[in-house]
């Protein structure tokens, strides 16, 4: 979760602290939505691939892949999905994309829509955008939320593979950063919620969002294990938690939930 995740009690958020939480992420405009291409492939590549990151709840489609290379001072973002040192000198090959969706869950910009719903406009967005190659090798990259939308992208696409021809079939590789697929047991939603309504309208927030990150509330268990067993599977996660706003020091997502 990339906004309004604060660890202390609901009465604990000083008005600083919900306005500092609110102001760190851009809001996600129509112009920001959809598939965006950072990077074609070379025309001279011989096995060319398409890599596509999609972003969590409540973040940024571009900011998300985003870290400050400078100071606070004097920021210098750097963006390593594009950055030439980074991941296109990691794949040379690839058609690096990422996907964006309205992520907010609470405010006057709330996403009205669920995990089924973004999932089929990143297949109609794919279907589009790789009408030429759609057998062409297909990798995503995914944070929090955005893994569940992949997962059910992915049963989507095996399920009408008329429909949605070579996503299924062409997808080689996964990477999930934190995604809740038991839920987000480190994480106390109630809290979350009960800070967004004391600063919006009651009909400014979406719960609905934050019940998918509810322990076993993820997506159905026996199409994630239907899913990852045709598939070699590796891990890791952390050891220790990273201090949030207030100090505190907790993990979100627990190895054995993501």
């Amino acid at each position: 979760i990339a906004a309004l995740a604060h660890r202390g009690r609901p009465d604990e958020l000083s008005l600083t602290s919900r306005q500092q939480t609110q102001v760190a992420v851009r809001p996600v405009t129509n112009d920001d939505t959809g598939l965006k291409v950072l990077r074609e492939a070379p025309v001279e590549a011989e096995e060319s691939i398409d890599i596509v990151a999609i972003h969590g709840l409540g973040a940024h489609p571009d900011d998300s892949w985003c870290t400050n290379a400078g100071t606070r001072e004097s920021p210098w973002w750097v963006n390593w999905l594009e950055e030439e040192s980074m991941l296109p000198a990691v794949a040379p090959n690839a058609r690096i994309m990422r996907y964006g969706y309205q992520s907010q869950w609470f405010g006057d910009e709330m996403m009205q829509q669920s995990v089924s719903s973004v999932a089929e406009r990143l297949l109609i967005n794919l279907k589009r955008k790789r009408k030429d190659v759609p057998f062409r090798p297909l990798l995503f990259v995914a944070h929090c939320f955005g893994g569940l939308v992949v997962l059910k992208t992915l049963l989507e696409a095996e399920q009408y593979q008329k429909e949605w021809p070579g996503v299924f079939l062409s997808t080689t590789g996964l990477i999930f950063f934190g995604t809740p697929f038991r839920g987000a047991e480190g994480m106390n939603q109630m809290e979350m919620l009960e800070a967004a309504r004391r600063e919006y309208h009651e009909d400014q927030v979406q719960p609905t969002a934050l019940e998918l990150l509810e322990e076993d509330a993820g997506p159905d268990k026996q199409d994630t294990d239907c899913m990852l067993l045709r598939a070699q599977v590796k891990q890791c996660w952390e050891n220790c938690g990273k201090a949030g706003p207030d100090g505190r020091c907790a993990r979100v997502v627990y190895n054995v939930l993501s």
